[in-house]
């Protein structure tokens, strides 16, 4: 009984926490159809982050591929980011333009990552190949 109350006041001791890093994102390709490099594809990693929380990296990341046979991971340049925040009209509204530098709560910034030209040989099985990208941090919104 007395651990249990322990453990009890350590939990309840503990402050609370909020995941402020990443909003979501999105992985696409395209298939190069001419040039030296027809056949192979061009992956693009967009990450979206909120702009009050903490800034995402500007290092190649890494993108996962999953059941292929001979291709388990890639790399994505970092190419550029941008303050994304929605258009405010702020005479009519009321409300401050939202923005990274000057009204961060409620902004929105985008990364984009982009590989070079990727040749995934083979034919991709029944359930298909799969791209992953992941991070330890998802905000709460």
């Amino acid at each position: 009984m007395k651990k249990l109350l322990i453990l009890l006041l350590v939990i309840c001791s503990i402050p609370q926490l909020h995941a402020t890093h990443l909003m979501g994102g999105e992985i696409t390709w395209v298939c190069l159809k001419d040039g030296p490099d027809v056949g192979k594809y061009i992956f693009k990693l967009k990450l979206y982050r909120d702009c009050d929380g903490t800034t995402l990296s500007t290092f190649a990341q890494t993108i996962f591929v999953w059941d292929h046979p001979t291709v388990t991971q890639m790399s994505v340049d970092f190419i550029l980011n941008q303050d994304i925040s929605p258009d405010c009209d702020v005479t009519n509204s009321g409300n401050p333009q939202l923005d990274c530098n000057n009204n961060p709560v409620g902004a929105v910034e985008e990364y984009l990552y982009e590989s070079q030209p990727i040749s995934l040989p083979g034919s991709p099985p029944a359930t298909g190949w799969h791209f992953t990208w992941d991070s330890c941090c998802r905000n709460g919104a």
